[in-house]
C-alpha cells in the first residue's frame, strides 16, 4: 500500500501539533512559580505547626529505655568481665571446661575477683538503701542487676521455691562465701513452716560460731535484726533455730 509525500508530511505535522498541545497542558497544570514549588517541598519535609499529616516520632538515644539505677559502669559489661580473652593458661581453661560440663559455676578470672567483689558489695548496699524493710525485694534487685530477673515480683518463700527448682544448691556455707568473695551471685534462703527469708551473700570473712559452724556474710532488707548491709552474717540475721535450714543458691 503506497502513500503520497503530501499525505506523509501532513501526518507528521499532525503528530507534532498533538505533542505540543499535550506539553502545554502539562506545563499549565504544574505550579506557575518557583516559590510555589519550594513551598510544596517544605510542606512535605517540614510541616507547619498546624499540619500533623507528615509528622514522625523522633527516637533519641537518651538512655530512656535502660533499667533504673543503671550507669555506664554497671554490669552491662558483665560478659567482658567474666569471659575475657586473656590467656590464663591451659590448666585454667581445662578446669573451666569441666566445670561447665558438669554444670558447676565458672571460676572468676584471676585479677577480676577484687573488682567483681567490690561491685557485688556496692550492689548489696544499693539494694538495702532502696528496700530497707523487704529482704525479698533487696535480693531481687541485686539479682536483676547481675542479669537474673526471675526473682522479681516474688515473696521470699516463692523465691526459695523457684531457686530449689531452677537454680543449683551449693554444698556448704564456705563455698558460698568463697564464691561471693570472687564476685559471684549467691542467694541465701530458707522457707520454714511459719516464715521465709532470703539474702545476698556478700564478700567478707564470714563468722564461725562457738559450735564450730561457719556462716557467710549477707546483705538484705528486713525488720529489726533481719536487716544487714553486708557486714553481718547468717548467724546474725537468722535466729538460731533457723540457721541450720539456710541453703545457698546460684544460677545455673
Amino acid at each position: 500500500m503506497a502513500y503520497s509525500e503530501s499525505g506523509y508530511e501532513s501526518d507528521i505535522q499532525s503528530a507534532e501539533s498533538t505533542s505540543t498541545s499535550v506539553s502545554e497542558s502539562a506545563e499549565s497544570a504544574s505550579p506557575s512559580s518557583d516559590t510555589e514549588s519550594i513551598k510544596v517541598g517544605e510542606s512535605a519535609d517540614r510541616p507547619s505547626r498546624g499540619d500533623n499529616r507528615y509528622r514522625t516520632r523522633v527516637w533519641r538515644d537518651d538512655g530512656s529505655s535502660r533499667t533504673p539505677y543503671a550507669t555506664d559502669s554497671d554490669w552491662n559489661d558483665r560478659y567482658q568481665r567474666e569471659h575475657a580473652t586473656t590467656n590464663y593458661g591451659p590448666l585454667w581453661s581445662l578446669r573451666q571446661f569441666f566445670r561447665r560440663l558438669f554444670g558447676q559455676p565458672e571460676e572468676a578470672l584471676p585479677g577480676n575477683a577484687d573488682a567483681a567483689a567490690g561491685h557485688l558489695a556496692a550492689l548489696a548496699r544499693e539494694s538495702l538503701g532502696l528496700h530497707p524493710h523487704y529482704g525479698n525485694q533487696s535480693v531481687a534487685h541485686v539479682a536483676e542487676r547481675m542479669g537474673f530477673a526471675e526473682l522479681g515480683g516474688k515473696m521470699a518463700y516463692e523465691q526459695v521455691d523457684h531457686m530449689l527448682r531452677n537454680w543449683s544448691t551449693l554444698a556448704n556455707a564456705r563455698t558460698a562465701q568463697d564464691r561471693a568473695n570472687a564476685g559471684g551471685l549467691v542467694v541465701a534462703g530458707s522457707a520454714g513452716a511459719t516464715q521465709a527469708h532470703t539474702a545476698i551473700v556478700t564478700p567478707g570473712p564470714g563468722a564461725t560460731t562457738p559450735d564450730g559452724a561457719f556462716y557467710p556474710n549477707v546483705a538484705c532488707g528486713g525488720l529489726g535484726g533481719r536487716r544487714s548491709d553486708g557486714s553481718r552474717t547468717v548467724a546474725d540475721v537468722w535466729p538460731p533455730s533457723e540457721r541450720g535450714s539456710v541453703q545457698y543458691f546460684v544460677p545455673r
